[in-house]
């Protein structure tokens, strides 16, 4: 075979993949769109998103939803991770099958423990809202009532492509600690997870990726892999840290993450008016 026809082979491969990855994109680009709207109750605009747990947690963060029994047995459960870490005077228990009496139980023991070992006196909660009311609940059950809030996220949700949004939980994630948290965009299925405790600001932060999904989604498949090639090789040839490689990505101008967090989020925020959030 001629150079020429092996050069025309070649150029046509790489055009078909190109077309295959092109089509792909466009296609989960299109299977994970979302719905939102808006109806009228009683005056008042109210949004609905295609998907029951978005909608839930837009609105718990505007204060118009209160967290739900499951989501407190999972932060309950994080604070037995903690408790686990420090105390050796207490067996960790299967935390997966506890339901949420035996969790309060469990963490009353542990208090008494450590009550005992500091020689402070044991603290005395009588139910388990008590318990979720007091110094140990990371965030509150219920978000002081924001309309003004409510109608901003839903809008930034619905310009940024209405993205699904998730609280992520994990017996690996500790809520009570006081290092930072960090939410995360999932590419492949248009989904924001959070920690319970994040912030209007991290959502923000996500919605920005969101947003260069949607308007780009071609645009924004290459730039995650040209991300992943850049961070793979400084690991590889600078011998860098995966995490000291992926910090870089901020500062590399036309980078996703420079795009997303230097110049979509700002522009975001102050079209809203949430730089203080």
């Amino acid at each position: 075979m001629s150079l020429l026809k092996k050069s025309i082979k070649a150029a046509k491969i790489a055009i078909a993949a190109a077309a295959i990855l092109v089509g792909a994109t466009i296609a989960n680009h299109y299977r994970t769109r979302n719905t939102v709207t808006a109806d009228f109750h009683n005056g008042q605009i109210e949004y609905t998103h295609s998907d029951p747990q978005t909608t839930h947690i837009l609105n718990y963060l505007a204060g118009k939803e209160v967290m739900s029994p499951q989501e407190r047995l999972d932060i309950l459960k994080s604070g037995m991770v903690n408790g686990c870490t420090h105390q050796t005077t207490i067996t960790c228990p299967d935390f997966t099958s506890m339901d949420e009496e035996n969790v309060f139980n469990w963490l009353m023991e542990m208090d008494a423990q450590d009550a005992l070992k500091r020689e402070r006196q044991v603290k005395k909660y009588n139910s388990l809202e008590e318990y979720l009311e007091g110094e140990y609940m990371p965030m509150p059950l219920q978000q002081p009532l924001n309309p003004t809030l409510y109608q901003t996220l839903w809008q930034l949700e619905t310009q940024c492509g209405a993205p699904y949004i998730q609280f992520k939980f994990g017996l690996g994630i500790n809520m009570f600690s006081n290092t930072p948290k960090y939410g995360h965009y999932q590419f492949p299925t248009n989904t924001i997870q959070l920690l319970p405790i994040d912030t209007v600001s991290t959502l923000i932060s996500e919605l920005a990726h969101a947003k260069q999904e949607n308007d780009t989604p071609i645009g924004f498949y290459l730039g995650g892999i040209e991300t992943s090639w850049r961070i793979a090789k400084k690991v590889a040839f600078d011998q860098m840290s995966v995490a000291d490689a992926y910090d870089e990505e901020y500062v590399i101008r036309g980078s996703v993450e420079y795009q997303a967090h230097i110049i979509i989020e700002p522009q975001l925020k102050r079209e809203y008016n949430l730089n203080q959030k």
